[in-house]
């Protein structure tokens, strides 16, 4: 590839991010996403660290974990490379360093929740077909220590690449038409880019670690659970029922299959863009496809809803979790009430009044003091 198509996928970068700031829906989406899905995660945090959800497995310490990495994704892949920009700061373009280091983190927040997913995935599917070795896997924490140092590990490396990304200054046409005047003028941009072959590896790798491969993992491991139960019903009942298991089945299931659902969009439009600019070697000009655009930052804000629809889940299909939440919300709310309650002390006060002690309760109390005397 010549250099005049590597200046023209970065023109191209520089477009897609400008268009961003011109959709409104995105920019509406990503003001709902972010507070909503920072408040959510953290009661999923809390809750789900509380003792009565990892009494019998250590399945709530995973879905903690989970709402851990879903506040990293949230801060690192919406606050600061989608939302700041919309306001005018956009952090990539300040530096070289910005560029590198911000693209580097952004990617690898968003892989690892994806990562944390597959495993809780793959630790109910073993609670339920092999559940005493489950209960050896679950009790080692050095294992889980390894595995999720692994997951950040394989994250950073799949990654890695976009430490070779650099800052670059961009330029297009745009033509203004004002009654009968015809206005050109040249707009530019900072963009971090790289080589092609480094940008399609990057966003091919992206595809499949993040999005394909988790999904199919996750649905070759849930039809197994689904078979297994089917096939012993009584057994597996009784087995994840004694460990509490019940109360996440549904609910894993349910959040794997609204990550298929939600990252789908994104990553369709994100194979068009490959298509249709790279293999095709279209020529690349300030008037690309706007459809495709539209479609990429649709599908792109559509997929953060990932981070938010998982809390109803929970709320519908895990008792344990509805429980605890609806006990925080009603302790929260009585705190707030106990600073008003005059009525608390006088309204016990007349139950402890000596006029219902019996008069032979009295008698038969001194005549134990009397004897207690004699004695002594």
């Amino acid at each position: 590839m010549d250099t005049n198509s590597t200046v023209n996928f970065a023109s191209l970068v520089g477009q897609l991010d400008l268009s961003l700031k011109k959709i409104d829906f995105n920019f509406f989406m990503i003001m709902i996403i972010f507070p909503i899905g920072l408040v959510l995660n953290s009661l999923q945090l809390y809750v789900f660290s509380k003792k009565e959800l990892n009494s019998k497995t250590n399945m709530g310490s995973m879905h903690a974990l989970l709402s851990f990495f879903n506040i990293l994704a949230i801060i690192f892949s919406i606050l600061l490379t989608q939302l700041l920009p919309f306001l005018g700061i956009n952090i990539k373009t300040y530096t070289r360093f910005g560029c590198k280091l911000l693209s580097f983190i952004q990617r690898v927040s968003l892989d690892i929740p994806s990562f944390q997913q597959v495993l809780i995935t793959f630790q109910f599917f073993m609670s339920v077909k092999f559940p005493m070795k489950f209960i050896q896997f679950q009790n080692s924490k050095k294992q889980y220590l390894f595995i999720i140092l692994g997951m950040v590990v394989f994250a950073i490396a799949e990654n890695i690449e976009y430490f070779f990304y650099e800052l670059t200054l961009t330029y297009s046409n745009l033509t203004a038409v004002n009654a009968s005047i015809n206005d050109t003028s040249i707009s530019y941009n900072y963009v971090c880019y790289a080589s092609f072959y480094l940008i399609l590896g990057s966003g091919i790798s992206g595809l499949i670690f993040r999005n394909f491969l988790p999904f199919i993992i996750m649905l070759i491991f849930n039809i197994l659970i689904v078979y297994h139960i089917v096939q012993n019903h009584l057994k597996v009942n009784r087995t994840y029922k004694a460990r509490g298991h019940k109360h996440f089945f549904i609910s894993i299931m349910t959040i794997n299959l609204i990550f298929f659902i939600l990252y789908l969009p994104w990553s369709i439009a994100q194979i068009i863009v490959f298509v249709q600019y790279f293999f095709t070697a279209r020529s690349l000009t300030q008037t690309i496809d706007v459809g495709v655009i539209f479609f990429y930052n649709v599908g792109w804000s559509v997929s953060y809803l990932n981070y938010i629809f998982p809390f109803f889940v929970y709320i519908q299909f895990n008792r344990l979790f509805r429980k605890e939440l609806f006990l925080m919300v009603n302790y929260v709310s009585k705190d707030k009430d106990s600073s008003y309650n005059p009525g608390l002390t006088t309204t016990k006060t007349p139950t402890r009044t000596p006029t219902k002690v019996m008069p032979e309760t009295k008698q038969f109390k001194s005549s134990n003091k009397l004897e207690v005397k004699t004695i002594s």
